[in-house]
């Protein structure tokens, strides 16, 4: 064989080679992505159950709005109740228009860094709603008691309601120090699974994939 025969022969060997790899990682991206498009579906189960919770939510506190809108002490716990319940309403829809829109052509850079947004809304919003969801336990008794069985929580007193709600009050900064606390002596990993439990481990495997698809990108 000439040496200009084996140039060639060897181009054309490099050429299938590459075709190869190029096919190889053409399939282990879209065997991926469907992985992680699954486990993005079971994700957003949960902002759609909760959607539809807080929904009804929004229709039983507007009927025990026109039912005691005119008396402010029910009223206005009930208006609490209602704002609370439509800021989660609106981040769930907020977490369902991410996953919506994720364009699974783009580049998985471009796509992790879309998952890794939607991560931390979730934290975020789970968060801070752990953060004042104890002020929220007295106008929800109150409203409860009143709504479902035509108690009037106020006979109890003054003290009482007041007792409530700065033992709700407490608990914010209280919370606030015991998170810095443990924050500092818990171990990364630990902090690490502890946000993915937040998330969704669904969101955390979703984001495995995608690192799985870097990895054997990065080592063509």
């Amino acid at each position: 064989m000439e040496l200009d025969d084996l140039k060639t022969a060897w181009r054309e060997l490099d050429r299938k080679l590459d075709d190869n790899r190029a096919l190889n990682l053409q399939v282990f991206r879209e065997l991926k992505l469907d992985k992680t498009r699954s486990a993005l579906r079971q994700l957003a189960a949960g902002p759609l159950a909760e959607l539809l919770l807080n929904g009804l939510g929004l229709l039983l506190l507007g009927s025990f709005l026109a039912d005691h809108f005119e008396t402010a002490k029910y009223a206005i716990p009930a208006l609490v109740l209602h704002a609370a319940v439509l800021l989660l309403l609106a981040a769930d829809l907020r977490q369902l228009v991410r996953i919506a829109r994720i364009d699974w052509a783009a580049p998985v850079v471009q796509i992790q860094r879309d998952l890794a947004e939607l991560r931390a809304a979730r934290i975020r919003t789970t968060q801070l709603t752990l953060l004042f969801a104890p002020l929220l336990w007295t106008p929800l008794v109150i409203v409860a008691a009143k709504g479902l069985l035509g108690f009037d929580l106020y006979l109890l007193g003054p003290a009482y309601i007041a007792w409530n709600i700065a033992f709700g009050l407490a608990v914010i900064p209280l919370g606030l120090w015991a998170a810095r606390r443990l924050a500092g002596r818990l171990s990364p990993n630990f902090l690490q699974r502890l946000a993915d439990d937040v998330a969704g481990r669904s969101l955390a495997t979703a984001l495995g994939h995608l690192e799985e698809i870097a990895r054997f990108e990065d080592e063509r």
